[in-house]
């Protein structure tokens, strides 16, 4: 059983999904299974309240006292959930389809990245009123009426999305090469990475950590990232780094070993 999703709350309490779809959260010093979500997990999210949204084959919150609710929304399969409250939620994946919660119902839309039944999106970011989504086909935003593709992202395939503190949506992908992208209202802004560490491994999940420091996963590599200089976190020597994630004041992540938590320095607190 591996980690397939990772979040982290505002109290500082980690939310893991797995493939085998357990969701278990840390908390107090301690694992507790919470629920299990047929199909397997692909991405969790923990809203400001504590909810907890979870995607894989379906879509499902857990509200109060970790009362499953099932939220339809089209056609099953999902690879990513975002929000910036309760109230303003984004779901996206295989289709590719997106649809945002705004606290009542689902709209869906058509982010015009679409090319082909098996495209996805796979990452979501930004902020209440400037959306981006990222996938197999580059990078779209959202201005609160239309979506416009980034052409010069086209031949981008995004695997993992964040939110810079200025607002502007951070993208993790790859073309030729390992890429970050910076996507705001006035543009964007495209970094190759083709530093030593990353040995051309694809970037994956990303999160944004404290003090403007980015966290991404790529291959049996945790890296992070701040002003331009890639510095190398954990590795794995078994399999791939499975996730990290952040609340903005702290970053867990999560290898074959267990789940990882930053504090002063990286320390293993376990397997769930």
């Amino acid at each position: 059983m591996s980690i397939q999703a990772l979040a982290m709350g505002a109290d500082g309490s980690i939310v893991a999904g797995t493939s085998r779809g357990r969701v278990v959260r840390w908390a107090n010093g301690s694992w507790e299974a919470l629920r299990e979500m047929k199909g397997g997990i692909q991405d969790v999210w923990v809203s400001p309240s504590g909810a907890v949204w979870m995607v894989g084959a379906r879509c499902e919150r857990w509200v109060g006292e970790l009362k499953k609710e099932r939220v339809k929304v089209g056609d099953d399969g999902f690879m990513c959930v975002r929000g910036m409250s309760d109230l303003d939620v984004w779901v996206s994946g295989y289709g590719p389809k997106i649809a945002h919660w705004d606290g009542r119902s689902w709209q869906e839309h058509d982010t015009g990245l679409e090319n082909g039944a098996s495209d996805y999106i796979a990452a979501l970011g930004g902020t209440h009123d400037h959306v981006c989504a990222g996938g197999e086909r580059g990078i779209a935003r959202w201005d609160g009426s239309v979506w416009t593709t980034i052409e010069e992202s086209v031949d981008t395939c995004i695997n993992g999305g964040t939110t810079w503190s200025d607002g502007r949506a951070v993208f993790a992908g790859h073309s030729a090469q390992p890429e970050l992208w910076f996507v705001g209202r006035g543009g964007f802004e495209r970094f190759v990475l083709d530093e030593d560490p990353l040995d051309d491994d694809e970037l994956q999940c990303i999160a944004m950590g404290p003090n403007g420091r980015l966290y991404f996963t790529t291959g049996r590599r945790l890296l992070s990232w701040l002003d331009g200089e890639l510095r190398l976190e954990l590795r794995d020597e078994k399999y791939d780094c499975f996730g990290v994630a952040s609340n903005g004041t702290s970053v867990a992540a999560a290898t074959s070993k267990g789940v990882w938590l930053l504090e002063d320095e990286w320390r293993l607190i376990g397997k769930p």
